[in-house]
């Protein structure tokens, strides 16, 4: 405002952090699962390396069998015309898995190598292009090649090749992986346990342009994540109060957790931390050595987050409720 001796008067409104004293951050309640590894859950891991290393060989038979794989070029027509788009050329399928509309992998059985063949189908109402869901289509597909695939035998040579030393220490080190995974999954959802119970008991104001710029943040991060997988058509409205959710989660558990690390002083990362941590992964990766070395070099204040939030949450975890 101008007041009539012409000073100016403004008022600014500053949004300001919460102000809180964190309490009841011991004693948390944590249910913690037993960690077993079953032999099903091995052989599956196992065959999963098989299928990866799988050869694929022309099928003798000539035949597009269920478990087939196939070379193809097709054409698609609505209303006896070709539109952009609907055209591929040397495309390698899975006809177990084929990524097409219900009823192109099954519709391609029982063809032979030349062959050609009309598939009349319909897209889905929920098809990912809109301007073709629910119509009436038709695929002229042509088979190129028919190859079967081939998995290697589990062999002491085989494993050697991926480094290790026979069939048994395969075997092995397939339980630790899984092993390791589940203990890391573990360990995600006790973290989730301990900040749910921490922002049950610490009652905390958000500032609204804060939590706002965290849900963009959150939004931000979802759109790239589908841009990723190709998809640029979405509709995050009916999201709205997920985001939000999620947002108020994140910043409070921010604020609790940093509220933590001032009043427990001793859980911040040190310069020992960080070398140990280094000394740690090198003496586990001799082969990476200037690997790691760089990294850490280049990415130490995010090495040092990651260390502190280990040892917060150890902390939080040994003095919970036994």
């Amino acid at each position: 405002d101008i007041k009539n001796d012409g000073k100016m008067t403004f008022k600014i409104i500053v949004e300001i952090e919460p102000e809180f004293e964190v309490k009841n951050y011991k004693g948390l309640k944590i249910h913690k699962k037993e960690i077993n590894v079953t032999e099903q859950e091995i052989d599956r891991y196992k065959n999963e390396i098989l299928e990866k290393n799988a050869k694929f060989e022309i099928d003798e038979f000539d035949i597009v069998k269920e478990d087939s794989f196939v070379l193809i070029d097709y054409v698609e027509k609505i209303d006896g015309v070709e539109y952009t788009g609907g055209q591929g050329k040397g495309i390698f399928v899975s006809i177990k898995n084929s990524g097409f509309i219900e009823g192109f992998a099954a519709g391609l059985v029982g063809m032979k190598t030349g062959e050609i063949r009309d598939l009349k189908l319909k897209f889905p109402e929920d098809y990912k292009i809109k301007d073709l869901a629910s119509k009436d289509v038709i695929f002229t597909v042509t088979i190129k090649k028919i190859k079967k695939k081939i998995l290697p035998d589990l062999t002491d040579e085989f494993v050697q090749k991926l480094g290790m030393k026979d069939v048994k220490d395969f075997q092995e080190k397939i339980r630790q992986n899984i092993k390791i995974e589940k203990e890391n999954k573990e360990q995600k959802e006790i973290e989730e346990q301990i900040v749910n119970q921490l922002i049950e008991k610490n009652d905390i104001s958000i500032p609204k342009t804060m939590l706002k710029n965290e849900i963009e943040r959150i939004k931000e991060k979802r759109k790239k994540c589908y841009e990723m997988y190709g998809c640029k058509d979405f509709d995050f409205s009916d999201m709205a109060e997920k985001f939000e959710r999620d947002a108020k989660k994140n910043i409070k558990a921010y604020y609790i957790l940093n509220a933590i690390l001032k009043k427990e002083s001793f859980l911040r990362a040190t310069q020992e931390d960080f070398e140990k941590k280094l000394e740690k992964d090198i003496t586990e990766n001799k082969d990476k050595f200037k690997e790691i070395k760089d990294y850490y070099e280049k990415n130490k204040d995010r090495i040092m987050l990651s260390i502190e939030q280990d040892k917060l949450f150890n902390f939080l975890i040994d003095n919970a409720k036994k």
